[in-house]
């Protein structure tokens, strides 16, 4: 291959590995560059994704969605609208093709063989379509506005149905569940998707349908309510409601879409005015919309996100008010973390269209997308608004409310979280939305995990991980694993933590997600590094480098950074672990993760002090300080004091140390945070153990029960014991402490013991 190859108005130099555009360099992710290379080798024929896994990860067992990953990160560096294919296409179910065009050498464009028109057909009916669409607007945009539906009129209910029965008593919504297609063969696949999630999303603007999880067991469960079930058989899809059973061809997009509308509203909308008219009104007459949805829907379910955004564009450019498409897009970016085009997006929609429901969708992207970036104000702001219209559903309504507990969570107003938690599951069982139900009973667990009210944590969360179970919902029993090991480690049971953990690892390998792979490993070296297995627990951290390096992910990258660190200041190898911090922080403020800027910033001031670098530790534990207040986390502005006294008093400034303490004493009792308030009272303990034993003992006296058997607290009783010449019970408490740490007794532990064990003698 040439040194320098030159494209569409980019320069590829193989030797220094650099992209540029127009003379600018662009930045590009190291597996991306490689794919671009070899797609350029053997640009002559599409390669299949084999072939690309075998050849660029050298035979490496990895999951498809590497590849995926790749190849979105490349089309972002190429700015390559795959909707139009200019570059890098993709050849459905099999690969990749290079199809850019040479500096002065003219490429003959491939025409997809998934596209069922023939290549001289393709201008005619692109032509009238377009001419259709312009023609349409207007009605189009009438039927994307339309007022609210009225609710079901308890005088229209079929009283001897007992379905409808219990609708009217006990408000049940009709659901839908995803089920697992029953196809041998991947033919007409990304058509059944894109239907599946059509339906799935008709019904969830006509504001009474809340999203089930895909599986088998959800059916069983959920006999007793209204669940649409749909299967593939060849190239029909079978849709069966209640006891009644329908079937549309696949083939034929448009008329299956008019099919699934007029079911929908003959079997489920059955008293809804103008259902039809209310739905997305797209005909026949839509062919190339229908398709470019419909397949752009079927990406996202793939993973494909960068994919999905040309097929959306496509429609937008078809029909500008086409809102599901512009909904969709908002989602596609809010997937590939970029949260400000993704607000953009969903923001349209708030500001032009009225349909209720659709704008509270919109909403919910740009409070999930403020969330992400930090911006809590506005990420409640956004959630609010759903919240306070009275016309907005109430199973939306418990979706904004669990979101804005997650909110108050994230900025220590604990009360005020599960406060709204509470509310979210009061509605979710009121409407039998259990995945709503488990979500808050979630948040409640972790609520009450920072609270150090174990016991209550723990209830929780196994009430939240007993209903994923039922479902059979693999990504919430992950994340519910994941905060069960982290209660029952506060607890000292290092043991049934690892249990935890490696239940986590068995679910995220069945789902075959990267990422949620990579997860279970930070898990397991967390978990190690406190049992003191060190060279385990960098196993782990080494198998979770090894996916997030392809990935590019930049919250995987700064937790595989963190646990590096973490590592780092266990070997008691400070520098090296600022060194790791400082890399998870560059990725952090790159980022525009908040969240994690505060956190790491703290934890390098901590890891700092450590080192001795005073003025370094300084410098950044200010900086956490500040960036908490920005961000209303009251946690973390108490953490940084803490760390600040910690800091005054390695210089033998006691009496700012004292008074810094003091104040984060009192900031950790208003959040009722029991754990801090442990680490404060240690603090506290340290400062006067060896001139004022009393008061030392005083400090440790109002340590929260939870931690009473914490080994740390156990140590600290048997050194008070020690100063009161109490060697006896000193030496008892010292040998359960010793217990008690598993493989975490450190070397200055042992010397406390053998002092105790020689004054016996």
């Amino acid at each position: 291959m040439k040194k320098t190859i030159k494209f569409n108005d980019f320069e590829v130099n193989s030797q220094t590995r650099e992209l540029f555009h127009e003379g600018k360099k662009v930045a590009i992710q190291k597996k991306s560059f490689d794919l671009l290379l070899y797609l350029i080798e053997h640009r002559a024929q599409a390669v299949s994704k084999d072939e690309l896994l075998e050849k660029l990860w050298n035979g490496r067992v990895v999951s498809e969605s590497v590849l995926s990953h790749a190849a979105t990160k490349l089309r972002t560096a190429l700015d390559d609208n795959h909707g139009k294919g200019k570059i890098i296409r993709t050849v459905y179910g099999f690969g990749l093709q290079f199809v850019g065009e040479f500096e002065q050498q003219k490429i003959e464009k491939t025409i997809s063989p998934t596209n069922k028109f023939k290549s001289n057909q393709i201008t005619i009916y692109l032509f009238a379509l377009i001419i259709l669409a312009v023609l349409i607007s207007v009605y189009f945009f009438n039927q994307q506005t339309v007022p609210r539906k009225k609710q079901l009129n308890s005088t229209e209910i079929h009283q001897n149905d007992p379905y409808e029965a219990n609708l009217q008593k006990f408000k049940i919504q009709p659901k839908i569940a995803y089920v697992s297609l029953n196809s041998q063969t991947n033919k007409n696949q990304w058509q059944v998707q894109g239907l599946n999630v059509y339906l799935n999303q008709v019904l969830q603007l006509s504001g009474k349908v809340m999203s089930l999880p895909s599986s088998t067991k959800a059916l069983k469960f959920y006999a007793i309510n209204s669940v649409i079930n749909t299967k593939q058989h060849n190239d029909s899809l079978n849709l069966s409601y209640l006891d009644k059973t329908f079937t549309v061809r696949v083939d034929n997009l448009p008329q299956a879409i008019r099919q699934i509308n007029q079911w929908v509203c003959n079997e489920i909308l059955i008293n809804e005015k103008d259902c039809e008219a209310q739905l997305i009104p797209l005909g026949i007459e839509n062919a190339y919309i229908i398709e470019s949805y419909i397949r752009g829907r079927a990406s996202l379910i793939n993973g494909s996100i960068q994919d999905a955004i040309g097929f959306f564009t496509v429609c937008l450019q078809q029909d500008a008010q086409f809102y599901l498409a512009r909904l969709a897009i908002a989602e596609a970016y809010f997937g590939l973390s970029d949260y400000k085009k993704a607000v953009s997006q969903a923001q349209v929609i708030v500001q032009t269209n009225k349909n209720i429901p659709l704008q509270n969708h919109a909403y919910k992207v740009i409070g999930k997308a403020y969330f992400r970036m930090g911006e809590f104000q506005l990420a409640s702001q956004a959630f609010k608004n759903i919240i306070e219209n009275t016309a907005s559903s109430e199973s939306i309504k418990a979706i904004a409310l669990y979101e804005m507990a997650k909110i108050s969570n994230e900025t220590q107003n604990t009360d005020i979280a599960f406060d709204l938690a509470k509310q979210s599951k009061a509605i979710a069982i009121e409407l039998d939305l259990p995945i709503i139900e488990a979500r808050a009973y979630s948040i409640m667990g972790d609520l009450k995990l920072i609270q150090g009210e174990l016991q209550l944590a723990h209830e929780y969360l196994l009430q939240a991980l007993k209903i994923f179970e039922q479902l059979n919902y693999d990504l919430g029993m992950d994340y519910i694993l994941s905060s069960l090991g982290q209660v029952v480690e506060s607890q000292g049971k290092l043991k049934l933590s690892m249990a935890y953990a490696q239940q986590r690892k068995a679910i995220a390998e069945k789902i075959g997600d990267p990422i949620a792979i990579a997860g279970t490993h930070l898990h397991l070296a967390n978990l190690l590094i406190k049992m003191g297995k060190l060279q385990d627990a960098e196993f782990h951290a080494q198998k979770m480098w090894n996916i997030v390096v392809d990935l590019d992910e930049p919250q995987a990258l700064l937790a595989a950074y963190y646990v590096k660190a973490e590592i780092a200041n266990a070997q008691n190898n400070p520098l090296l672990a600022l060194e790791k911090y400082a890399q998870a922080l560059r990725i952090a403020k790159d980022s525009g993760l908040k969240s994690n800027v505060v956190e790491l910033l703290c934890s390098s001031g901590e890891t700092a002090i450590k080192a001795n670098k005073f003025e370094q530790a300084s410098k950044l534990l200010k900086e956490c300080e500040a960036k908490a207040k920005d961000n209303n986390n009251r946690m973390y502005q108490t953490v940084a004091k803490l760390y600040q006294s910690q800091l005054f008093a390695k210089q033998n400034q006691i009496p700012k140390s004292i008074s810094l303490l003091n104040q984060a004493a009192l900031s950790a009792q208003e959040l009722n945070n029991e754990e801090l308030l442990f680490e404060i009272y240690l603090s506290f303990f340290n400062h006067h153990i060896k001139k004022e034993v009393k008061k030392a003992q005083d400090y440790l006296n109002k340590t929260p029960n939870a931690f009473q058997k914490n080994y740390r607290y156990l140590k600290a009783r048997a050194q008070v014991q020690f100063q009161l010449n109490h060697v006896t019970q000193a030496l008892q408490l010292i040998l359960e402490a010793k217990e008690t740490a598993l493989s975490n007794w450190q070397e200055e532990d042992e010397i406390l013991l053998k002092e105790i064990q020689k004054k016996i003698q």
